[in-house]
Order: structure tokens, then sequence, then C-alpha cells
């Protein structure tokens, strides 16, 4: 990714203890990183977030059904402007089965196979990555 891109990723997680990549992120986003964390009652509005975005913004958003689903509600309500790219679901978040899959390390030669009852994240640091 580019340092300099134009972009903000907004991160709703439930407390920034238990957000995932939190330190990377925050690295290299900066102040492009909104962390909406529950427990400091900073909740994500997502009809406020799709507003700001520029006509030729494009969201993309992965999360838990119930936020892609309010997601698909927020941006059909706010009859997205001429010229906006659609909103990309951009996981399955459990909708679709999982398939076993093969995560190669970056600048390493070391492989993980994340098995299909297994995330990602569980997988990598069963591998202490």
């Amino acid at each position: 990714m580019r340092r300099n891109a134009e972009l903000e990723l907004h991160y709703a997680v439930r407390s920034r203890h238990d957000a995932a990549f939190l330190d990377e992120l925050s690295d290299l986003l900066g102040d492009r990183l909104i962390i909406h964390a529950s427990d400091e009652g900073q909740r994500i509005n997502l009809d406020e977030t799709f507003g700001r975005l520029r006509p030729d913004a494009l969201a993309a958003i992965c999360g838990p059904m119930r936020l892609l689903e309010a997601a698909r509600r927020s941006w059909a309500s706010a009859g997205p402007p001429a010229g906006r790219s659609a909103l990309r679901d951009i996981c399955s978040s459990g909708l679709l089965p999982t398939h076993r899959f093969r995560v190669r390390i970056d600048n390493s030669s070391r492989e993980i196979m994340v098995p299909e009852n297994k995330s990602m994240l569980d997988a990598l640091n069963e591998g202490r990555l």
C-alpha cells in the first residue's frame, strides 16, 4: 500500500486491547485510522461514515453479518451519488462455506496451511508468527 494513499480505515472493535494488528495499522495509517471501540462508547455510525464519502469514493467492508447487513441498509438508504462505486463486501463473514488455504509469509519462505475450521489469525498465532 502506498503510504500517501487517500483513504480512511474505520476499524470497529469491541476494545482496542483485542484489536488485531492495531499497532501495525496505526504505524501505517496514522490519523487515517479511525478506531470505533465499543468499550469506549465509540460505535461506528455507518450513515455518517458513508455520508462523508466523496462522490467517487469506494467503500469496502468486512465484518460480522450484522455489520454487513447494516452497511448495506445504510448504503442503500443514503442513495449514493452518481459515479460512486458500489459498496463492496470483501469477506464472507461465515455466510459461505470455508475451504482450507495456504498463507505465504512476506519476506520469508514460511507457509501456513489454514484449515476449514480455523481463522487465518488463529493459524498464524498457532504457528507462532
